[in-house]
């Protein structure tokens, strides 16, 4: 697995352009991130997220642009979902699209579209649905594999959720 993600690597991998990324409403900047397994730093692309007030609650890093081992959290960042400074924008649009990972993020917001992003489909909790209180519909985007599957799985057990969700494949 080699290690080691740039924001200019990033933006050519997602076909997105640098100078949004950079923006001040996405704000990816590198870095470096210590990967325990080479016992060194590596490159990074720094992800921070965001409460609804735009305050920085965490960072997550892009340590590889691809594979299975994409990334690690900041030491002591409390895991929450992506992009909850755009909350407004969803409550706006009466509508959000519930996407796995920040990089689908980044795709629907440089298109205009209201989205949040479970960081990992191993990663939501119940307790999240209540930022989502008061839209109306929840675009859930199933990608075509195993965690796609699993995610919207765990999202339809969620009972705070219940009729709101759409499935997009």
């Amino acid at each position: 697995m080699p290690y080691g993600c740039t924001l200019e690597a990033y933006a050519a991998s997602k076909n997105l352009p640098l100078e949004f990324l950079t923006s001040d409403d996405v704000a990816l900047e590198d870095g470096s991130c210590y990967v325990r397994a080479l016992g060194r730093e590596v490159p990074a692309v720094e992800i921070p997220y965001a409460d609804q007030n735009g305050e920085q609650v965490a960072t997550r890093y892009r340590i590889s642009p691809g594979g299975d081992d994409k990334f690690r959290w900041e030491r002591g960042s409390t895991t929450t979902l992506y992009g909850l400074h755009k909350l407004e924008e969803a409550h706006n649009a009466g509508y959000v699209l519930l996407v796995e990972g920040e990089s689908d993020c980044h795709a629907a917001w440089y298109r205009g579209l209201p989205a949040i992003g479970v960081p990992g489909v191993d990663n939501w909790r119940d307790e999240w649905a209540e930022h989502l209180n008061g839209i109306s519909k929840i675009f859930v985007v199933v990608e075509p594999d195993e965690a796609g599957k699993k995610l919207w799985r765990t999202l339809v057990s969620c009972k705070t959720l219940g009729a709101r969700l759409r499935k997009v494949v």
